[in-house]
């Protein structure tokens, strides 16, 4: 039984899998976990692991001695030894934000790749050092016998059609300076449409879907007979969709008024846009829970946060709809608020009954419970509503076993 061990480094944090493979096929996750606070006063890492009879057991640990992104994977490689031989890993996957302009399917690691993922940082700068780094931080940590895969989210979009991911600036600022739509969540997006066609019975590649993976990141993805043809998010994940601390769509000459009226400077309102803005500003609360309590307790500010956010949602649903021309089989919630905030997603659905879609507001109520694929339309919706969990780590896994296989 081989292992392979998928990491996604974050600038203070270091998520990781571990995934049995037999042959060329993923069979089933053996542990998981996070280690959050890398480097600062204290750490804590949550850690879970499947017993003999399938459940798995969660853990939680509070460190002070995890300095840097080295001590966390060997911490991480210490809570794995303990149920499984850390010698049984033979490949490691890396989620990688940005691949650039030429990474755009899942690469074997070498110089080349590395240096790509360097020259894309300027393009995911919260993203793309802290991917390397992980990245770096594996090789050097593993035996050279064992390969290292990255797989990006800007992957799955790169077959876009021009006219969808072209700006509307000279086009030379394309040409020659790569500036474009990327698109982000691809590992996301792929994986649960690959669930909604085996849900739904139909071949990936005869699927029309609209994928809404909402969490602190957020993002809709247009997806036509399995392929992206337009997302929310665009040259870096700011653009699209309101988020947890990031404005999403916002008309540009506001920057000028920023920088001249308000003599801000350009990292100033950078800052502002990426780590203040979004339902954080917008609610006082980062934490969508929290924004979910407040309005549900009827805080003004709160209420009008989830209805703006909803809003954005909404606008993208309508967008994709008429792109698709209505020939939906489903659309899909999937992340953090996607698979839990059933407000949100009623939301969404509001007065949407002339266009095919109804939710079920119990089944809506309940899909948390469903331990898999929720179905939350009614029956007298003509097209499906449903809730995938995502499962980005599984996905990497299998792009990695293959690239490897192929060797």
């Amino acid at each position: 039984m081989n292992r392979i061990l998928v990491l996604n480094a974050g600038s203070s944090s270091l998520k990781y899998a571990l995934l049995n493979a037999a042959e060329n096929t993923i069979k089933a996750v053996c542990a998981t976990g996070i280690v959050e606070k890398i480097g600062q006063k204290s750490q804590i890492v949550k850690h879970a692991y499947s017993k003999e009879e399938g459940e798995m057991e969660k853990l939680r640990f509070d460190e002070n001695n995890i300095e840097n992104h080295k001590s966390a994977l060997e911490f991480t490689l210490s809570l794995l030894s303990k149920h499984s031989n850390p010698k049984s890993i033979k490949t490691v996957g890396h989620r990688v934000v940005h691949g650039g302009l030429h990474l755009t399917e899942a690469q074997l690691v070498n110089e080349s790749v590395i240096d790509a993922i360097r020259d894309a940082i300027p393009l995911a700068p919260l993203h793309n050092p802290a991917n390397l780094l992980g990245i770096e931080t594996a090789m050097e940590i593993f035996p050279t016998s064992v390969k290292h895969v990255a797989a990006f989210d800007t992957s799955f979009h790169s077959n876009m059609p021009k006219h969808a991911f072209l700006y509307g600036i000279p086009i030379e600022y394309f040409e020659k300076h790569g500036i474009r739509k990327f698109g982000f969540h691809g590992l996301s997006h792929e994986f649960v449409m690959n669930q909604a066609a085996s849900y739904l019975r139909k071949p990936a590649d005869s699927l029309n879907l609209i994928t809404c993976h909402i969490g602190a990141g957020s993002s809709l993805c247009c997806i036509k007979n399995g392929v992206s043809i337009d997302t929310t998010m665009g040259f870096t994940p700011l653009e699209g969709l309101i988020m947890a601390t990031r404005c999403g769509d916002i008309d540009a000459a506001t920057v000028f008024y920023m920088m001249k009226h308000l003599k801000m400077s350009a990292e100033e309102i950078e800052t502002m846009m990426v780590k203040k803005s979004g339902w954080l500003g917008l609610s006082g609360h980062q934490d969508a829970r929290d924004m979910k309590l407040a309005s549900l307790r009827g805080e003004e500010q709160a209420v009008i946060a989830e209805r703006t956010v909803a809003h954005r949602i909404r606008k993208y649903l309508g967008s994709y709809y008429w792109n698709l021309g209505g020939k939906v089989d489903a659309v899909v919630f999937t992340a953090g608020l996607g698979e839990n905030y059933a407000e949100l997603r009623e939301l969404c659905f509001k007065n949407s009954e002339e266009f095919g879609f109804e939710i079920d507001p119990a089944a809506n109520k309940h899909a948390h419970l469903a331990g898999g694929i929720a179905e939350i339309s009614s029956s007298n919706s003509k097209k499906k509503i449903l809730v995938v969990p995502t499962n980005e780590e599984w996905n990497i896994a299998e792009k990695a076993l293959r690239i490897v296989n192929d060797q």
